[in-house]
């Protein structure tokens, strides 16, 4: 590689430099060219490696290269993390949203799960969502595993957030369903794994379910929840009943419907316009929760409030399943 790839001295002065009589100086003058050289080497490596390509192309490196003529960008492209979406998503009728930050073996373990459901012909898509530390790096490993996964059931989609956005983020900015859209769509952690079933569940639960407007979503958890004064921290529910519904959603696998989805994710963005609102429900173990988190400035790792809060005001539920031996469609 050229010494002098990244300086911006020319290359017929440093020449001439070299070879004049001053050839203490002439030295120190190239030792220096090939330090600037080594350190904005190591530098773009990190911007190429954490940066979509996308956003590389139209910024980082216009601007990155512009002064110093590089021509051959290619190279480095080749190690940009792609960002696999269109402008417009495809219609299918189930899309899988999976958000992950750095727990690559959790993915992995997801991922496989998703495989070996079952998905009866049906048009399918998953979206991994990875999200940036706060000084806005991609985990290498766990971008690996989402790279070289093979979905054998339908589309698959890569998404690296160009900032740290946390758990809300990834909750409430990666589905946006169009109004009027009749795709299902379930959202799932990575530290979960789902039963082959899922989806006939799900398919089951909608076909029953979807006239009533007062559920806003299906939860894939079962009776596992401490959301109040139960016994066992348990919600007790006569089994002869396979389902129930709650007014609490369920974050291991939940499928909100479309209709309530946008209205609740509209509604949260007006509720910020007022800094002084807090999403408190009286007698709920989840209100303490968010008060003991707000007096820890840890409010950011609780977006579910807000969700809760929305079906309270709007009397929402969300139906669960309740198999016998606590058996739900996802496991850990």
């Amino acid at each position: 590689m050229c010494l002098c790839l990244f300086t911006t001295m020319p290359f017929k002065r440093l020449r001439k430099a070299c070879t004049s009589s001053n050839w203490k100086k002439s030295l120190l003058l190239l030792f220096s060219v090939i330090l600037v050289n080594s350190m904005l080497m190591v530098w773009i490596e990190q911007v190429v490696w954490t940066t979509d390509r996308d956003s590389l192309c139209s910024t980082e490196i216009n601007t990155l290269f512009r002064d110093y003529e590089l021509c051959r960008i290619t190279m480095q492209l080749e190690r940009v993390p792609v960002r696999e979406e269109s402008n417009k998503p495809e219609e299918v009728d189930l899309r899988i949203i999976v958000i992950v930050y750095n727990r690559a073996q959790s993915l992995l373990r997801l991922l496989e799960s998703l495989n070996s459901a079952h998905y009866f012909g049906d048009r399918v898509a998953i979206h991994v969502w990875i999200d940036r530390s706060r000084t806005g790096m991609i985990d290498a490993e766990t971008y690996r595993v989402a790279k070289r996964f093979i979905f054998r059931h339908g589309r698959y989609y890569i998404h690296n957030q160009t900032c740290h956005v946390g758990i809300y983020g990834q909750w409430m900015g990666t589905w946006n369903p169009h109004n009027g859209s009749s795709e299902k769509a379930v959202i799932l952690e990575d530290d979960i794994s789902v039963s082959p079933y899922f989806y006939k569940w799900l398919k089951l639960v909608y076909k029953k379910y979807s006239h009533r407007d007062d559920i806003n979503g299906y939860a894939l958890q079962g009776v596992s929840m401490k959301h109040g004064k139960f016994s066992n921290g348990l919600i007790e529910v006569d089994t002869k009943h396979k389902t129930f519904l709650f007014p609490i959603l369920g974050t291991w696998g939940f499928s909100p419907k479309v209709k309530h989805w946008s209205q609740f994710l509209e509604w949260y963005r007006d509720s910020l316009k007022d800094p002084e609102f807090q999403p408190i429900i009286p007698g709920i173990l989840p209100s303490r929760w968010w008060s003991e988190f707000t007096e820890k400035g840890k409010i950011d790792g609780m977006w579910e409030m807000w969700h809760i809060y929305h079906a309270w005001i709007n009397r929402y539920y969300t139906l669960y399943n309740n198999y016998e031996g606590l058996i739900s469609m996802r496991v850990w």
